[in-house]
């Protein structure tokens, strides 16, 4: 156990340490909000990844009438999230479309092996 715990807080304590894993993988129902009546209406499930320097959110409607909404951010560049790449007002770069084409990719791979049932 202490080996465990040594190695966790050398990784907590050293941001040079090599990440554990690539991605973390996250999933919200936004429905409710912690509320007893529907506060948010769709899309507002999100299912999203990140990585060491991107992350990705899709916003959807479980019931598949309106449209996804996509945030991405990166981390290293914009490391406050102030620039949406994947917004409908940001003219992405050649690199930006392809991060976002990859990153798209992954989610739907993680969505489809890892995240079932949504």
């Amino acid at each position: 156990m202490r080996i465990v715990t040594i190695g966790v807080r050398w990784i907590v304590l050293n941001p040079a340490a090599a990440p554990v894993q690539d991605y973390v993988a996250f999933t919200y129902d936004d429905l409710y909000c912690g509320q007893a009546d529907v506060l948010v209406g769709p899309p507002n499930r999100i299912a999203a990844l990140r990585e060491q320097r991107y992350k990705l959110a899709r916003y959807y409607d479980g019931d598949g009438v309106e449209p996804d909404q996509w945030e991405m951010y990166d981390l290293k560049a914009d490391p406050l999230e102030r620039t949406n790449i994947a917004g409908p007002t940001h003219t992405p770069t050649a690199a930006q479309k392809a991060e976002l084409a990859r990153l798209k990719r992954k989610l739907a791979k993680v969505e489809r092996e890892r995240l079932r049932p949504l």
